[in-house]
């Protein structure tokens, strides 16, 4: 069976994660990613689904880097891969400045460079117990990983949030895996050549680098609220100036210099009503399940290898992320095998 992930906004009852967790298992998907934004934290959930779930992954989706420490993150990463039996994923992302600077109260600079350092902090403590870093962004002289003699270490797959450039030649380095948010089809072809030129720089292949992008899904039988709930949140990415950019690499450009004008005049609410038919059709899930399968069907032809159904709830939250998970059957997925 095609790998195939499901996630969704972390803004829902703990009740409401564990549910559809189990629905995604019971479905035949792979992964199960949680986002995190103003909300709940996503370790603490992932770790009551990992309570209530047998084989499914278990991924933050993601985490930034400038609000927990590496060092901290080790522990939690060797708790969480503890906790599940091993099927903690680490999606980690540096999030963008207004976030990180507006809401954490922090400095976001060199944000490649930290996230470099990050990642060598944290292999070093979940692989050998000690971390001893000397880094362009930041440095850690002495960590201990302190487990109990009876405990093996354990090393997570660590996933890059990347739109592209150096971030995806970083995650072809030292990633197994990106995560990239609205990007089409087209997109992935140009984000696996800016992986494989990091890929090769460290001896490593493309086929080593799992390659996860969200696609914003709405379920639900009113078509009118589904059309709504899509443009709002494609519209609240399409807002903020690197995802314009990559807007752009798609094929959108039009819509996005329609944006800017709209934000350069004051009209932020008519941004929804800006994105084109075309965007929503190449970007995004909704309708019945042939057309779900069809696109992640382009997906996978471009160079995605496990993309992931990003729902977003329409009307009652419970009853449209369930009816999401649900979108799929595992017969609609196998349906899809043979087209990456």
């Amino acid at each position: 069976m095609p790998r195939t992930g499901f996630a969704f906004p972390l803004a829902h009852h703990t009740s409401v994660v564990v549910e559809v967790a189990k629905a995604a298992e019971e479905q035949g998907y792979e992964s199960f990613w949680l986002t995190e934004g103003g909300g709940k934290d996503a370790i603490s959930q992932l770790a009551y689904a990992a309570a209530h779930t047998e084989r499914i992954a278990l991924a933050t989706g993601i985490i930034t880097i400038f609000s927990r420490t590496p060092a901290l993150v080790a522990q939690t990463a060797h708790g969480m891969a503890q906790l599940s039996g091993g099927r903690f994923i680490l999606g980690l992302g540096t999030g963008h400045k207004a976030s990180v600077e507006d809401g954490q109260g922090l400095t976001f600079s060199k944000p490649i460079s930290r996230m470099e350092d990050y990642v060598a902090v944290l292999r070093q403590a979940l692989r050998e117990g000690r971390v001893q870093h000397e880094g362009k962004a930041f440095s850690v002289p002495n960590f201990e990983l302190r487990i109990g003699a009876d405990e093996p270490l354990n090393d997570v797959p660590v996933y890059i949030a990347t739109l592209g450039g150096p971030g995806a030649q970083l995650a072809g380095r030292v990633a197994e895996g990106v995560v990239p948010l609205l990007a089409s089809p087209m997109g992935i072809g140009a984000l696996r050549e800016d992986i494989v030129n990091g890929a090769r720089w460290a001896g490593r292949e493309l086929s080593d680098v799992d390659v996860a992008p969200f696609i914003i899904a709405v379920a639900g039988s009113d078509s009118a609220l589904v059309e709504k709930t899509l443009r709002a949140n494609v519209g609240r990415y399409a807002r903020m100036p690197f995802y314009q950019k990559m807007l752009r690499v798609n094929g959108f450009g039009p819509e996005v210099t329609a944006i800017q004008q709209a934000q350069a005049d004051g009209d932020h609410h008519r941004i929804p009503d800006l994105l084109s038919d075309q965007m929503l059709e190449e970007l995004t899930l909704s309708g019945p399940a042939d057309r779900w399968r069809s696109t992640l069907q382009r997906y996978r032809a471009a160079g995605a290898t496990q993309p992931i159904v990003y729902a977003a709830p329409a009307g009652d939250p419970r009853e449209s992320l369930l009816a999401a998970v649900r979108t799929l059957t595992a017969a609609d997925l196998a349906e899809t095998e043979g087209t990456s």
